[in-house]
């Protein structure tokens, strides 16, 4: 019961007074969507914490891997499991086919110094942080691994290098697509930068 008084009790943010609905699908949208995050009410960034007693726990903990993949900075650092995860078998009728684990983590390496191999905690794979490839599991398969930059950072260095931050280009904070700013090429960005 606490619960369903806690829903009705007008909160104040920004001056502007909502529920605890509403303040639950910010986060909410935040969680599915980068062009939510960080969850805002107008000017106002809204802390999970501020509201942690009455949101569900299962959003919470969603948030909160959210929140550490957002932490990394720019989606081209953000470094995640490529390794296929086994498939499900029942009987010799597949049920589930093979995905991707696509567990996050952490941020990309720029070269291979210190720890560039990460066992997932998902499916137990090496990845490497600088590429974020597979590495083969036998033992002597990180001496013979070799980088191949990623398809997406590649793009990125063809199109931006020699080109200045903030002056030919621009992150969006929002969204971290890149916005050309003095040029007629279309860069795919976003419309929040105005």
């Amino acid at each position: 019961m606490p619960t369903l008084a806690i829903a009705f009790i007008p909160l104040v943010i920004g001056g502007e007074r909502y529920c605890i609905e509403g303040i639950q699908t910010r986060f909410q949208m935040a969680v599915d969507s980068e062009e939510h995050w960080p969850p805002r009410f107008g000017d106002s960034t809204i802390s999970i914490d501020d509201f942690a007693g009455a949101l569900d726990a299962d959003l919470i903990n969603r948030y909160r891997a959210q929140e550490r993949i957002h932490n990394a900075g720019a989606p081209l650092m953000r470094a995640f499991c490529p390794w296929e995860l086994p498939e499900t078998v029942v009987g010799g009728v597949r049920i589930d086919p093979a995905e991707r684990c696509n567990e996050f983590l952490g941020r990309r390496m720029r070269d291979r110094i210190g720890n560039w191999c990460q066992r997932c905690e998902r499916c137990a794979g090496d990845v490497c942080m600088v590429c974020s490839d597979e590495i083969g599991s036998r033992p002597g398969d990180r001496d013979v691994h070799e980088c191949g930059r990623s398809v997406e950072l590649q793009k990125f260095e063809r199109m931006w290098t020699g080109r200045d931050r903030g002056y030919d280009y621009q992150f969006c904070p929002r969204c971290w697509r890149v916005n050309v700013l003095i040029s007629d090429e279309d860069s795919g960005g976003c419309n929040h930068i105005q």
